[in-house]
């Protein structure tokens, strides 16, 4: 994995610097638009984490400008702006996600891996593990023949141990993309009841193969034990 980072906060850089050295990323870091804009046309990134107020360029520009060059190199933005016009914005210009500062490195992590494999990963954005099988573009998920419905909750959650499908994902990681701001607000008792709920939909016949095909971790996290094709 190869990340640009583009940043002009000197302790932010770091500290990106240190969780991607953790997960042996490799990585460039620059601190002003413009130089973001030219590495990024120069070399090739699997993700660009991007702040948005930036010297000489900003972040939006940066975005405007890589995609209208056919650049779809996966963007996440992080910034300390938290008007939710600022993230539209973003999203609408070809951002892949948007973070608020301050985010968990280990979300941080899972966001990248997510948009990674979206962009390299996913036929016609099926994601299958297994007999389970989520159409993002319809919304729609299927075990074996039988369609099931999912509360919004419930599919963001199953999305996400589908990208992630036989690694655990940590329950901050969870509770930060499925409520956003509202996460510190929620329980981890409150994602185990979504989790009970996820795990009888996903096995509508009983079948005993899926009894366990969402795994806890006691005060760590969840993982889809199914095999991933």
């Amino acid at each position: 994995m190869k990340v640009l980072i583009v940043e002009d906060h000197e302790s932010m850089r770091e500290m990106l610097k240190l969780a991607f050295e953790k997960e042996r990323y490799k990585y460039d870091a620059v601190d002003t638009g413009e130089e973001g804009y030219k590495k990024a046309q120069a070399l090739k990134y699997d993700v660009i984490i991007l702040d948005l107020m930036l010297p000489e360029k900003s972040g939006f520009d940066v975005i405007k400008q890589l995609r209208a060059l056919k650049n779809n190199t996966p963007i996440i933005v992080i910034s300390a702006r938290m008007d939710e016009a600022d993230k539209v914005r973003a999203l609408d210009l070809g951002a892949d996600d948007y973070l608020v500062k301050s985010f968990s490195f280990p979300e941080l992590i899972s966001r990248i891996k997510s948009v990674v494999r979206r962009t390299n990963g996913i036929s016609n954005n099926i994601l299958r593990a297994g007999e389970i099988i989520m159409d993002l573009s319809r919304n729609s998920v299927r075990v074996g023949s039988d369609f099931i419905i999912l509360g919004k909750n419930e599919f963001m959650i199953l999305e996400q141990l589908l990208l992630n499908s036989g690694e655990f994902v940590r329950l901050d990681t969870l509770t930060n993309i499925v409520w956003g701001k509202d996460s510190s607000e929620i329980s981890s008792n409150t994602l185990a009841v979504h989790i009970r709920m996820l795990r009888k939909k996903i096995n509508p016949r009983g079948e005993e193969i899926n009894q366990n095909i969402v795994e806890n971790k006691r005060d760590f996290g969840y993982r889809l034990m199914a095999k991933k094709d």
